[in-house]
């Protein structure tokens, strides 16, 4: 791994661990052991630092829906989604956790995330809508009105889950189980507009994953 690569990796570990906003070039630069210099030479600031981050993050959330438009779209597959979408905020909660602060002082970072979000949204819409078409009766199906509130609030609920359990817990016990109860809370945005068999399937799911975990 070259400096450059070193200097993101340690970059993510301290922002993580810190905060971004008290992590500064010369803290990444001491504890990769190398010079202020070196590390200007990749980097101009923290700012280019966590905006070359970025593409990491987005093309990790990608990877969220990549099954999303399945024609096949299953109740454990849409399971999945909101886990794995809730692990990428808590992977990168340095971004998610100070996004206001991050946006207000990076404009072309605040650019780069505004495409993001609108992107991600769609993502949303769209499984949403495959996985009501698939899963849903006829009479139950979602609108478009409702599909677009719903993506919404279950962006706005696992973009903040991670800072729900900071309030009471250290990072260090957050644990998978408390993304699985994320991605709980967030079907359960879902649930009035679905069928009964339905729910209790994608409880059954999270159910067996918590089992899984206790047992590991």
């Amino acid at each position: 791994m070259g400096n450059r690569d070193r200097i993101l990796e340690a970059a993510k570990e301290l922002f993580n661990t810190l905060g971004a906003a008290n992590v500064g070039t010369n803290k990444i630069a001491a504890h990769l052991g190398i010079s202020p210099g070196n590390l200007y030479y990749h980097f101009e600031n923290r700012e280019e630092i966590i905006r070359t981050i970025f593409p990491e993050i987005s093309r990790e959330t990608d990877k969220v829906f990549l099954h999303s438009d399945n024609a096949s779209f299953t109740p454990a597959l849409f399971g999945e989604i909101l886990i794995n979408w809730v692990g990428v905020v808590w992977k990168y909660r340095f971004f998610y956790g100070d996004l206001v602060s991050l946006l207000r002082k990076d404009p072309i970072l605040k650019e780069l995330y505004n495409q993001r979000r609108k992107l991600t949204l769609a993502l949303m819409q769209k499984s949403i809508s495959v996985y009501a078409e698939n899963n849903t009766s006829h009479q139950r199906n979602f609108t478009e009105d409702e599909t677009t509130k719903l993506a919404i609030n279950i962006w706005i609920v696992a973009l903040n889950w991670i800072g729900f359990l900071q309030v009471e817990k250290e990072d260090t016990q957050i644990s998978h189980a408390d993304l699985i109860a994320g991605a709980v809370q967030i079907f359960a945005l879902m649930e009035p507009y679905l069928d009964e068999t339905i729910i209790k399937n994608v409880h059954r799911q999270m159910a067996e994953k918590l089992k899984i975990l206790a047992l590991a």
